[in-house]
């Protein structure tokens, strides 16, 4: 268990978010999952209207996010954990993107050295019974960025 484990139990408490994520900012190595994933799904394919794509999220993140939240990869878009994903707000002051997918959606809270990813599926309940929902997502989400920046990360 890496110290960062504690944070993603955070976001992941009473199954509130369906994946919590920290990734280095730079790099987007993972520094600590709910899943046990190292690196995000890397060096797959994927067929968009008949053309074969490969994608690589880690890199297509990042660079959407140095992008103000819009993909610099038409073909494969945003990705995580293999689901695409649709930019609904990229805030640049507060460092935050909120994303949409099938079903539900996502926050990124962006902090000096990482990204704190929380996903959600309207499909499935929290422990109180309770869809996810984006409300719960981007607060704990935010709120744990909040805690980092304070901390210097």
């Amino acid at each position: 268990m890496s110290g960062w484990d504690q944070y993603v139990q955070y976001l992941t408490a009473n199954q509130q978010v369906e994946y919590g994520l920290i990734l280095g900012k730079t790099d987007g190595t993972i520094w600590a999952s709910n899943v046990g994933l190292t690196t995000l799904y890397n060096n797959y394919q994927i067929d968009v209207e008949g053309q074969k794509a490969n994608v690589n999220e880690t890199a297509n993140l990042l660079a959407a996010m140095n992008n103000n939240g819009v993909p610099t990869d038409p073909l494969c878009g945003i990705r995580i954990m293999n689901q695409k994903y649709y930019t609904v707000k990229y805030d640049a002051d507060s460092q935050v993107w909120y994303l949409k997918k099938d079903h539900g959606g996502a926050c990124i809270a962006i902090t000096n050295q990482a990204l704190v990813i929380g996903t959600f599926d309207i499909t499935k309940k929290q422990q109180n019974g309770v869809a996810q929902n984006p409300g719960q997502v981007n607060k704990v989400v935010e709120s744990l960025a909040a805690t980092l920046k304070q901390a210097g990360y």
